[in-house]
């Protein structure tokens, strides 16, 4: 079927102000409205009936839920199979075993690990304003026009993904003595030699800023030890182990199911795929979730 508009899930209505203030905090570089349903369609060069609002949802993230982050779900509207229909390729990404394989082979005695985070990087990507009409949407009877990558819009991680790795290829290019460099998303990690690593992550850092990547500071780190993926990874001894926050997790989940507690279906799937991710630590574990899959 052709992509057409769908309802805002429940949770949208719950977060509806705190959707409406990130949408203006994002005016008028990655957004704009509210509109209309006829200035919209203007602004698309469109037909009010072509318009293809997204459902959105509200998810709350972050250690305390202190964050929302919105999702503009392009599937149920059909926008998204048609995208995934004409693209040619999948996006890879590497996992933790890459990054600890490049350790086993380089000299760990000489090594530390420069972390970067992106911010929002899907909406780094601008959209033709001939598709600005596949990814709207509907707040309050009011319309907001999405000028960039969205979350949930299958072309923003694909086209976010080329650039990701144009990033790494130009890095590779400006600085030979950096060792290897991976990113997943948004996540980088870049393997550094002792010898110049505090001199080469302050260029690396300043070379991504000048040619406008957004790093998250917070998030920035550089050290023997660091955090990727959810994973603490340190890079002397070649070792892995869930970061405490998803420590806490995953044994929560394994505290209810020796207790024999009912779960919901939606709960078996969740807590499935958090513990397959967590068995990535130690592969040779994951063959005792056929229980889980049987389900």
């Amino acid at each position: 079927d052709k992509p057409t508009w769908h309802d805002n899930y429940p949770s949208a209505r719950e977060h509806m102000d705190a959707i409406v203030e990130t949408d203006k905090e994002e005016t008028p570089d990655m957004v704009t409205g509210p509109h209309s349903p006829t200035e919209a369609a203007k602004i698309c060069q469109c037909t009010a009936s072509e318009l293809c609002h997204g459902a959105l949802a509200g998810k709350p993230e972050g250690r305390y839920l202190d964050k929302l982050r919105t999702i503009h779900d392009a599937t149920v509207n059909n926008v998204n199979p048609w995208i995934q229909y004409h693209l040619t390729e999948r996006t890879t990404a590497p996992t933790l075993h890459d990054l600890l394989h490049v350790l086993c082979i380089c000299d760990t005695n000489n090594l530390v690990l420069l972390k970067l985070d992106v911010t929002k990087a899907h909406r780094r990507i601008k959209v033709r304003r001939c598709d600005w009409k596949y990814i709207t949407a509907l707040i309050n009877d009011q319309i907001w026009v999405n000028k960039c990558g969205t979350y949930g819009v299958a072309s923003a991680q694909y086209y976010w993904g080329r650039m990701a790795a144009l990033n790494l290829r130009l890095l590779y290019y400006f600085y030979p003595d950096i060792k290897w460099a991976f990113v997943y998303v948004d996540d980088f990690i870049i393997v550094l030699d002792t010898k110049n690593h505090k001199a080469l992550a302050l260029a690396t850092i300043l070379t991504m800023t000048a040619w406008g990547c957004p790093l998250s500071w917070k998030k920035t780190s550089l050290g023997e030890v660091s955090n990727w993926l959810g994973y603490q990874v340190n890079c002397r001894t070649i070792t892995s182990t869930m970061t405490p926050d998803k420590q806490i997790i995953m044994i929560n989940i394994l505290r209810k199911l020796l207790q024999g507690a009912q779960h919901t279906d939606n709960e078996v799937v969740s807590n499935t795929g958090r513990l397959q991710w967590a068995t990535a630590i130690c592969p040779q574990m994951r063959p005792f979730l056929q229980p889980l899959y049987s389900w």
